[in-house]
Parts: structure tokens; sequence; C-alpha cells
């Protein structure tokens, strides 16, 4: 009778060589998990978990409206409600453009901050406009932003002119929504053996 450990020996090597080198990775990405976990619990990972989509509002054509979201903070997950966010204050030159950033604060509150120059020159493009997009406030998280081109001729009056798609006073020609992206947390994917898959993803582990 062959003994298990001669028995082993005599299987082909390639396959267990495989599966060694698969529980390497098995192991690699869990205790990355486990790091991750630990900056999460202890506050030092902040971010989105899963993103809102932007969009004009539907209540108000001349809010942005955000889908419902959730975020890190303070080590634990919150979620915030579908809403539609004032623009803050700024009247973008006729034929310019103009950028708001969308955060939400410790509180779960959302609110908007214009590009410096949304007021006085605007942007004579988008991608000026882009690359001016301000710094997130201190404590909040970034939800994503948008960008706003007036009408023609016309200025565009943040938080009375409609975004594209709108009616109200003078609205937007050309509006584009840059959605946040998630942290980059739980987004290991393992297959092992063919059969089974570890997928950590924070989606997975909400409600």
């Amino acid at each position: 009778m062959v003994s298990p450990s001669k028995k082993y020996l005599n299987k082909a090597a390639g396959p267990d060589i495989a599966k060694v080198r698969h529980l390497g990775t098995h192991y690699e990405l869990m205790t990355k998990f486990a790091r991750q976990v630990r900056d999460l619990l202890d506050g030092t990972t902040e971010g989105l978990n899963k993103s809102a989509v932007l969009s004009i509002g539907t209540s108000a054509d001349d809010k942005v409206k955000s889908t419902d979201f959730s975020f890190f903070r303070d080590g634990a997950c919150l979620r915030v409600a579908s809403a539609e966010t004032a623009l803050a204050a700024g009247t973008v030159p006729a034929d310019k453009w103009g950028l708001w950033l969308v955060s939400v604060q410790p509180d779960g509150t959302l609110r908007t901050t214009g590009a410096a120059a949304n007021g006085t020159t605007g942007y004579n493009t988008e991608a000026l406009a882009i690359a001016a997009k301000p710094a997130t406030p201190a404590g909040d998280v970034a939800v994503g932003y948008f960008t706003v081109l007036t009408a023609v001729g016309q200025p565009f009056v943040a938080d009375t002119d409609a975004l594209q798609g709108g009616a109200a006073g003078n609205p937007s020609s050309d509006t584009n929504y840059y959605d946040g992206s998630n942290t980059d947390l739980y987004k290991s994917r393992l297959t092992y053996d063919g059969t089974a898959t570890l997928v950590t993803k924070p989606d997975a582990l909400l409600p």
C-alpha cells in the first residue's frame, strides 16, 4: 500500500504548484483586506463606498440631483439618500464654462463649491474649468462635480438658471456630470481552482 505522502509526491506537480500559488495570492488579498478594515475602523480611510450619480434636478431644474450613496467617515459607513442641492452662488459670464464640486459634510448634508473664476471671468473651455476644480472642503468627502456652459450670449446665474435640459431662466447649453470614484477598498477578486471566487466589495456587505 502506498503511503499518503508517497501518493502525494507521485501526483503531477503542475496543479499542486498552481494551487500553492493561488493560496499565496489568497493570503496576500486577505492581508490587504484586513489592513483596509483596520484603516476603516480607526478612521484612517475616508471616501465613497457606493458612488452617487449626478444629474439635473427633477423637482427644481436649477439644482443638481444625486442618487443615494454611501461613504466612509470616522470608521463608519454612512448612507445618504437621494437629494437635490442648490448651486453655490456665482454668475458665469456669457459663453463661458463654470464648474461646481459636490461634497458631503460629516453630518451627511450635501453642498456645492464653485470654481474660483465662476463668478468673474469664467473659463474658455471645459478643460480649463476642470483644471480649476476646487479642493474638497475640509472635513467633507467629494461626491463628484459638473461643468456648465452658459446659454448662447447669456450669463448663467447659479441657483436661478436651469442646467441643460431644464427650462428655468437661461438654461445651460451644455452640462456634463462627473461622478466620484469608489474608494479602492474590497475590490479584489480571486478565482481559485476554477470553482471558488472570493469577492470583497463593500456593496455586497451592505443591505
